[in-house]
């Protein structure tokens, strides 16, 4: 990846992740100084320990589809905090942890947050992000369609969680999010992180999935019927869409891009050296056969003794 990082040095890249519980993917890493990051932080007293920075901006302000004050339901766990109304009657049924109620779900109390559009908050900083990781617990569409402007003209990658089961009440499900992302131009690079989940008092038995619940989606931008569109929007949007692929492990997608638009007469910086650089990228199981059977065998065994009640993050999202 620095190799990668080395050949766009001069450009600069922009990834708005918002759900950003535990930091910035460790894929973006190798791009240091190059990636600039925008985030949404509600909490007041969360907010003032974050500092913006030349490549940091945080926003305290929660994000909906249009301007207004929503009632943010806080849970047990902070990390089922949502602004839709947890599904008991379905938790209820599924095996989320040993015993019988539902604790991490449970409501503490009621917050009403100031939310705006995510287009909003970038047209009023001029920002025109490259890559939105969105993970908000069942209001990833109604963030999307607050998003329509950066979505249609500026965004190349979209990582999304979805859900195909409604663990919030009223919760658009992963068919919604994909017809939506679909029909603006999009397609399904990946899944990954799946959670599965038994019925309640039957983890155990069986294998080890169940219910498929929710996971990662990875939506890359299709510009298939004409890759010089890309490039007529500006040299750093192909070096944009060749770092996003280089980060989830896509090198593929960034040498036919490079080579239609060699083909074209559409020449960016380095591009012979980016697409030698992108061949190199290999699977670990070309260079170590060995380490690879290990893993697989070692993976295998994993899979068929781990607790059975959920198979959550085997499938890592991209390569």
């Amino acid at each position: 990846m620095e190799k990668i990082s080395r050949l766009l040095e001069g450009y600069n890249f922009t990834l708005v992740d918002i759900g950003a519980a535990g930091g910035v993917h460790k894929r973006w890493t190798g791009f240091g100084d190059l990636l600039n990051i925008v985030g949404f932080e509600p909490d007041e007293k969360e907010f003032v320990k974050l500092n913006n920075s030349s490549h940091e901006l945080w926003f305290n302000i929660a994000l909906a589809d249009s301007p207004g004050v929503r009632k943010l339901h806080i849970t047990k766990s902070q990390t089922n905090t949502s602004f839709l109304m947890p599904n008991y009657q379905l938790l209820n049924q599924l095996q989320w942890s040993p015993g019988s109620p539902v604790t991490d779900h449970d409501i503490i109390k009621d917050v009403d947050v100031q939310c705006d559009a995510l287009d909003n908050l970038l047209g009023s900083r001029d920002l025109h992000p490259d890559f939105l990781k969105l993970d908000t617990q069942g209001s990833e569409l109604d963030i999307l369609k607050g998003a329509e402007r950066a979505i249609l003209d500026d965004l190349l990658i979209v990582e999304v969680e979805v859900e195909f089961a409604p663990i919030y009440q009223h919760q658009p499900l992963f068919a919604d999010v994909d017809s939506f992302m679909r029909q603006r131009g999009y397609v399904l690079q990946d899944l990954g992180n799946l959670l599965y989940m038994k019925p309640r008092g039957l983890a155990g038995i069986g294998g080890a999935k169940g219910r498929i619940i929710a996971a990662d989606a990875l939506y890359v931008k299709d510009f298939s019927q004409d890759y010089s569109v890309l490039y007529e929007s500006g040299e750093r949007r192909v070096a944009a869409a060749i770092a996003g692929y280089a980060a989830y492990g896509y090198p593929e997608l960034g040498i036919v891009l490079l080579q239609e638009l060699v083909n074209r007469g559409c020449r960016i910086k380095n591009d012979s050296q980016l697409i030698d650089a992108l061949r190199a990228i290999r699977p670990s199981r070309l260079r170590l056969p060995w380490l690879h059977t290990i893993a697989k065998k070692c993976g295998n065994i994993w899979f068929k003794h781990r607790k059975s009640e959920h198979s959550l993050w085997d499938v890592p999202l991209g390569n």
